[in-house]
């Protein structure tokens, strides 16, 4: 994962991914529990040299980055970002490659069909290679109502851009 190498996955930290089916981003949300592959693999570990009780990790490392250990106590809460108006120039495909094939793809299922879209779309991912105006940004907290990796259960609950409160509650 460091050497952004894996059997045929897209490990590469350091960009922003979109996803066209709100059910792949919501997924992929709830099933990091502290936010990225990498985080969370990171944290992940660290949990495991304390359980294991690694010399050095809970005095020298502690003392070193306590605000690293402050983030195992943590819980979940994943969020789903929804960007608007985003120019078909401003994307990769999700390998850092031509997108035209994708969004040319994307279109055409969103004419064609309404019902399954979400479902047809959930493979055609892409990287973000502009920086989006924050007004552009809509979120929602992804209250998990039963977990499972493929096919959670979970509601959305609209965020409103006054800090810490939620629309609707």
């Amino acid at each position: 994962m460091v050497e952004q190498k894996s059997a045929g996955l897209n490990f590469q930290h350091g960009h922003t991914y979109l996803s066209p089916s709100a059910g792949t981003a919501s997924r992929y949300a709830i099933n990091q529990r502290y936010g990225s592959e990498l985080l969370t693999y990171t944290l992940e570990f660290l949990d495991e040299l304390i359980r294991r009780k690694v010399t050095g990790v809970t005095d020298k490392l502690y003392q070193a980055y306590p605000h690293i250990f402050e983030k195992l106590d943590a819980p979940p809460a994943p969020l789903l970002v929804r960007v608007e108006g985003v120019a078909p120039t401003a994307l990769l495909a999700e390998n850092g490659g031509d997108a035209t094939f994708n969004v040319k793809h994307i279109c055409e299922t969103v004419q064609g069909s309404s019902d399954s879209v979400d479902v047809l779309l959930q493979q055609y991912n892409f990287r973000l290679c502009r920086p989006v105006p924050v007004a552009r940004l809509r979120f929602w907290f992804i209250n998990v109502t039963r977990w499972s990796p493929y096919a959670p259960d979970y509601r959305l609950h609209a965020l409103s851009a006054q800090e810490g409160s939620v629309a609707g509650a």
